[in-house]
Formats: structure tokens, C-alpha cells, sequence
């Protein structure tokens, strides 16, 4: 107790500089706490802009297992203000709504996202958001009308610089009624000038984006094949229940599916149909974009390997040239060194021919001497025997 006592004595005394301290661990601890949920998410820094509007460009869903996840693209708030998306139930389109507004939170909180690089969050003043079944026993609320509250507060505060997420827009009511509602709530919010993607089963909201440019249609993929959804999102077409063909898959009986179509509208099926036409051009431009990918990743492969090739062929012939030029530049030395011995031997000769002649002159020289020494010698001696 007395060692307590005395701790607490010294820290009273620093305790602004202690405070600090924590306060500085604090944000340290932050700091790092990010950058490891960045590595686990394997995250990128996105391009912070002081506009509203993103562009997500293959954004996953972090609560989602990396084995599972369908990356998306989704962009809203620069092109168009709106994006309505539609398509079947179990498609993505409530976790497409999940992970935009998550992603966007986690920019504005200064964390890296999961998605490519060059994705692009603007700064939203607040992000809003109605998604998911409210329902309250003690409010005596139905799904419907939990649904309208929170729509009705996003209405009342919403400005052009917020991000607006509304989940299965009119639903939970007389489809007829649900579907003008909602198209309703969309005109108010193309006046407020909100940047909002919506998702609806209803087909008359489909209809929105032909009648106001500022939005635009979506869907969620689904292979009518396995009856099972793709989870990507299509930019630019409206979906498609496929209600009537899963029934079909599934075993209804045929006078059932029969009355079932001679219920639906002319112009209902004059709809469908066209969305249909749009969905399997879409399909085969999907196809044509994948089988494009493989000829220019075929095309890549090919290229790499001809400028492998050109640069071996390049070194080899850098090689032969060089082997050619020691070669040459061998035989040259070698030719120097013969003539430089020829030129010394020739010097030597030169040399030891001036001495011969050197030499015979001075014996040619002595000669002439000693006939001379002998003349005179032989004139004495005649002489002599003169006298005598």
C-alpha cells in the first residue's frame, strides 16, 4: 500500500505528461490497429476526393470470406446520381449495399478499403441508410412501416453532398401502391440531388432511369442454368425475376405456368422480352470480352516470347560479333608481332650489313696500306742493292 501511495504521488505530480502519453499510445495503437486490418483485408489506399461520388472498382465485402467473395464494380454520384438495381431475391443485392456504404465509411474513417487502387470515395456529409427488416412489436411497427420511418427521415435531412442506401424500395405493401410510392421517393430524392442507389423488385421503379438521365439501371446476375445467382452486378440493365422459369425448374405443374402467363399483360411481356433480348446481348458481350481476354493474354504470351526470343537472338548475335572481332583483332596482334619480329631482323640485317661493309672498307683500307708499306719496302731494297 505504501509503494502504491507513492506511485500515485509521482504520477499526480506528472499527470498532464502521463495523459499525454496515453493519449499518444492511443493513436499509435489506432495507427497500427489499421494497417494490420489492412494486410488481413489486403486493402488499398483509395483516391480521396472532395466531390461526392465513388467509383468501387472490384470492392469486396469484408465480412465475407475471401473464398466466397464476388468483387463488384459500382460507381454513383458522377456519371448519374442514381443507381436502381434489380433482380432476384439472394442475388447480392442487399450485400452490394452493405459494401458500399461500409466502404465508404471506412475511407472517411482514414482506413484503406478493399478494393483495387484507383477506386475513387468522394467525401459524403453522411451516409444514410434503410436496409435490413425494422420491424418493432413495441412501436407496433410492420416491416412497411419501419421501412417509411426511416425513409421519411432520410427525406427530411438528405442534401445533394449525402450518399443514400435504401434496401427493397416499396416493398412489404400492395405492390401497386409500393411501386408508385417508391417511384415517388425517387423524384424527391433526384430533387434533392442525393447521390442514392435503391434496390426494388418493383417493375415500374425499373422504368425511372428512361424518364430522369441522372439515373441508371442495375442488376444482379443469375444463371437461369442452376438456378443459382452469380452475385455480379450488371451497370445499365434492369433485371430480371425469372419467377416464372424457376417455378418451371422447379416442377410446377404446366396448366398452373399457363394460366400463370395468360395473366400477365401485353405490355408487361413486351418488357420482359426486351429486358431479356438485353440481358442475352449482354451475356454475349460478356462472353466476347472473355474470350478477348484470352487472345490478348494468348496475344501477351506470344509477344513475351517472340522478345525473349529477339533478345537471345540479339545476344547471340552481340556474341558471334564479339567472338568475330577477338578473332580478328587476334590474328591482327598476332600479325603485328610477326612483322614487328620481320622489321627487327631485318633491322639487324640492315645493321650487320653496314659493319660488313664497315669492315671491308676498313680492310680494304689496310690493304692499300700494306701494298704501299710493301712498294716502298721493295724500293729500299733495290736501292740498297744498288749501293752495294
Amino acid at each position: 500500500e505504501r509503494i502504491i501511495l507513492e506511485l500515485e504521488e509521482r504520477i499526480r505530480n506528472k499527470f498532464d505528461a502521463v495523459l499525454e502519453s496515453l493519449n499518444t499510445i492511443y493513436t499509435l495503437d489506432f495507427i497500427f490497429a489499421k494497417a494490420r486490418l489492412s494486410i488481413q483485408l489486403k486493402a488499398s489506399e483509395p483516391i480521396l476526393v472532395d466531390k461526392p461520388y465513388l467509383e468501387l472498382y472490384e470492392a469486396r465485402n469484408p465480412f465475407i470470406k475471401e473464398e466466397n467473395v464476388v468483387p463488384i464494380d459500382i460507381e454513383v454520384g458522377k456519371n448519374f446520381k442514381m443507381l436502381i438495381i434489380t433482380g432476384p431475391n439472394t442475388g447480392g443485392k442487399t450485400v452490394t449495399l452493405k459494401t458500399t456504404g461500409l466502404l465508404t465509411l471506412m475511407a472517411k474513417a482514414g482506413m484503406h478499403i478493399p478494393a483495387i487502387s484507383n477506386s475513387t470515395v468522394g467525401f459524403f456529409r453522411n451516409v444514410f441508410a434503410d436496409i435490413g427488416d425494422e420491424q418493432s412489436i413495441e412501436q407496433n411497427l410492420s416491416t412497411f412501416s419501419s421501412h417509411m420511418v426511416r425513409i421519411i427521415e432520410i427525406i427530411k435531412n438528405a442534401t445533394k453532398d449525402d450518399l443514400v442506401l435504401i434496401d427493397e424500395l416499396g416493398a412489404g405493401t400492395d405492390p401497386e401502391e409500393g411501386a408508385s410510392l417508391g417511384f415517388a421517393i425517387l423524384k424527391k430524392l433526384h430533387e434533392i440531388g442525393a447521390s442514392s442507389i435503391v434496390t426494388t423488385h418493383h417493375g415500374k421503379i425499373k422504368e425511372f432511369p428512361y424518364k430522369f438521365k441522372e439515373a441508371q439501371n442495375a442488376s444482379v446476375g443469375f444463371d437461369i442454368n442452376t438456378l443459382t445467382p452469380t452475385y455480379k452486378l450488371y451497370v445499365g440493365i434492369p433485371g430480371e425475376s425469372h419467377a416464372l422459369i424457376i417455378a418451371e425448374r422447379l416442377g410446377m405443374p404446366e396448366d398452373v405456368l399457363n394460366n400463370a402467363k395468360s395473366e400477365l399483360s401485353s405490355d408487361f411481356i413486351e418488357k420482359a422480352q426486351i429486358v431479356s433480348k438485353m440481358h442475352e446481348d449482354n451475356r454475349a458481350i460478356e462472353m466476347m470480352k472473355s474470350e478477348t481476354e484470352i487472345a490478348r493474354t494468348e496475344a501477351m504470351r506470344l509477344k513475351e516470347t517472340y522478345e525473349q526470343k529477339l533478345k537471345e537472338l540479339e545476344e547471340r548475335k552481340r556474341s558471334e560479333i564479339k567472338k568475330a572481332y577477338e578473332e580478328a583483332q587476334k590474328i591482327i596482334d598476332e600479325t603485328k608481332e610477326k612483322m614487328n619480329k620481320i622489321l627487327e631482323n631485318l633491322d639487324t640485317y640492315i645493321k650487320t650489313q653496314k659493319e660488313i661493309q664497315e669492315m671491308r672498307k676498313i680492310l680494304k683500307t689496310e690493304e692499300t696500306q700494306l701494298e704501299e708499306k710493301q712498294e716502298r719496302t721493295f724500293e729500299e731494297e733495290k736501292k740498297i742493292d744498288f749501293y752495294d
